[in-house]
């Protein structure tokens, strides 16, 4: 695999990395990506809570923050799913903690390496 990085203006990316004190390659990402001030940049590799993203805008929140609601009241099993690598593992822990303090009953599985490189074929 060969990565690929939009060309990006060096001496404006050396700027943004030495006012966050980044390697240079650090810098061109984030430059390249649309942070070409110190501050966006800054959002975005420290977000506040005020910096994220509504979850509630994404697509059939409601009708499955009320499924769930549903589950957890008539103590239906539920089934956390996440996969091996980082944010699956993370997403696993997030969600088993909720419903800890929910008092859902739950189960967490993740996929195997394999299963995962099969299906990315």
């Amino acid at each position: 695999m060969k990565w690929t990085c939009p060309e990006c203006d060096p001496a404006s990316a050396a700027e943004l990395g030495r006012a966050l004190d980044l390697t240079a390659p650090a810098a061109r990402v984030l430059w390249s990506r649309g942070y070409r001030t110190a501050d966006s940049a800054r959002r975005f590799l420290e977000p506040s809570l005020s910096d994220l993203a509504d979850p509630g805008l994404l697509k059939d929140m409601p009708e499955a923050v009320a499924r769930l609601r549903r589950a957890i009241e008539q103590k239906e099993r539920i089934l956390l799913y996440g996969d091996y690598d980082v944010d699956g593992t993370s997403a696993i822990v997030i969600l088993k903690k909720g419903f800890d303090l929910l008092g859902g009953p739950f189960t967490c599985r993740t996929g195997s390496r394999m299963a995962t490189a099969c299906a990315a074929r």
